[in-house]
């Protein structure tokens, strides 16, 4: 797959505009796409033990850098087929707002059209890169955000499961997969919030993750600011 000309942590890059813009990623910590399956994107009927899902990553504005030009994010469909029960392709939205008291506040400032896996039965660590262009949404400098994926809009009854990609590629002693605290603005959070969207704005969300109680975990992911226009 092809992969994105990467930057430092959060880093300086000049390429397409005539001021340096900002990348927040943690990509460079990924290489040859890490060890993946960070977290899910659920939609299922009513009766599943999976309902509609939202997963994330906050992350916080500092600089000149406040309009949001690009995010990217990882992800991938679970194995399809009977013998799984899972018989459908993910249907998910990329979405932004503004972060406080570990929830979304205020309205949705950016959402993306309906986006969706195309690889039926992908390996663990074949993953399919989703960037969206915001064509410029003016964010506030010092301001924490949450840019998430969510299935809330799309459930249409059938049961379908993906995989998120997490950063970092590290293991344990014995040999399984963990993930890091790489990018210190932010981190990965998680809501089951169904097809309720006020449960976003009125529930606290998960800031860690179930496996690693102690953990503070990221997403791999990048974002693209720039300066205002």
């Amino acid at each position: 797959m092809k992969r994105l000309i990467l930057c430092a942590a959060v880093a300086l890059c000049g390429a397409g505009h005539t001021q340096a813009d900002t990348v927040i990623e943690t990509l460079s910590t990924w290489p040859d796409q890490g060890v993946g399956d960070m977290w899910g994107l659920a939609e299922s009927q009513p009766d599943r033990e999976y309902l509609g899902s939202t997963t994330g990553q906050t992350f916080t504005v500092l600089g000149l850098d406040t309009v949001l030009d690009s995010m990217t994010f990882f992800v991938r469909n679970r194995h399809m087929g009977e013998n799984t029960g899972i018989i459908d392709f993910v249907d998910f939205g990329i979405y932004v707002m503004e972060w406080g008291d570990r929830k979304a506040t205020g309205p949705i400032l950016y959402e993306s059209e309906m986006l969706t896996p195309t690889i039926r039965n992908s390996l663990p660590h074949e993953y399919e890169e989703f960037t969206v262009h915001t064509g410029g949404i003016e964010l506030t400098a010092g301001h924490q955000y949450v840019a998430f994926m969510s299935t809330w809009e799309y459930l249409d009854g059938e049961l379908g499961i993906a995989s998120i990609a997490g950063a970092g590629d590290y293991r344990d002693l014995a040999d399984n997969p963990y993930y890091a605290d790489v990018y210190p603005g932010g981190n990965f959070v998680w809501q089951e919030s169904g097809d309720d969207l006020s449960v976003l704005t009125t529930q606290v969300w998960g800031v860690q993750h179930p496996m690693d109680p102690a953990g503070g975990w990221d997403l791999a992911f990048s974002i693209t600011l720039v300066p205002e226009p």
